[in-house]
């Protein structure tokens, strides 16, 4: 009897033993199932939070370009700003220039020349001034010129404005080259006249020593505009000299 119960209690032992190696195996069946699961429904936020992120970089990549775009066109307009106000700055510079030295005339309306130096444009460069003749040798023209903000002169950025004038000569300085013309025939012709008359009273000696009217006429113009002409030549050749100075 104690041999029978020993036996049932070793099977009995054996059963829950199996039953409880079971349940465990059918527990752990179980939690496997529920973390695959459980990852399956983690995979989803966490491929939500990698897509908002990689938006909110993209967002702020294009935000940044906006920025450094609104910055390179602020520069922009400052400068072009800048530039204007250079512009009207040489510009008012010239036209003042311009407008004091086309006042400075002397009392034949003739430019008086500046001498000295200029002041510069807003670039650094000095204001240029230039006199010049015409065709018309009465006519004058004054050229103020600023370079520019390329700083080199005669080319399409340059600053320039012109005056002319018209000088008022006197009857003397606009003629007296048709005078100086003039006396020297006269004096050629005076100076050839005595040689006529001294050449016609050797060809005929026995010819009556009375002068008449042709006689008289190329002795008066012998003995008198040839040293007149001679003087006159000799007074304009000075008084151009002194011009030219």
């Amino acid at each position: 009897m104690p041999r029978w119960s020993t036996l049932v209690v070793t099977v009995h032992l054996l059963l829950l033993s199996l039953t409880l190696g079971g349940c465990q195996q059918a527990q752990e069946l179980v939690s496997s199932v529920r973390g695959s699961g459980a990852t399956a429904d983690e995979a989803e936020p966490e491929a939500e939070l990698d897509d908002t992120e990689a938006k909110l970089r993209l967002e702020r990549q294009q935000a940044e370009l906006a920025r450094l775009e609104a910055e390179r066109r602020e520069r922009e307009r400052v400068a072009a700003e800048d530039r204007r106000r250079e512009l009207e700055q040489a510009d008012a510079l010239v036209e003042r220039w311009a407008e004091r030295l086309a006042a400075a005339k002397t009392q034949t309306s003739a430019f008086i020349p500046h001498q000295g130096l200029t002041e510069d444009d807003p670039w650094g460069g000095r204001i240029q001034i230039e006199y010049s003749v015409g065709p018309d040798p009465d006519s004058q023209t004054l050229e103020v010129r600023s370079a520019g903000p390329n700083g080199q002169f005669n080319d399409e950025d340059d600053l320039v404005r012109t005056r002319t004038t018209t000088i008022e000569r006197s009857w003397w300085a606009r003629n007296k080259w048709i005078a100086f013309g003039v006396f020297m025939w006269i004096g050629i012709g005076s100076v050839s006249a005595g040689g006529l008359r001294r050449r016609r009273i050797r060809q005929q000696p026995d010819k009556d020593s009375s002068l008449d009217a042709a006689d008289v006429l190329l002795s008066i113009v012998h003995i008198v505009f040839a040293p007149l002409a001679l003087f006159f030549w000799v007074v304009v050749g000075v008084l151009g000299i002194f011009e030219e100075l």
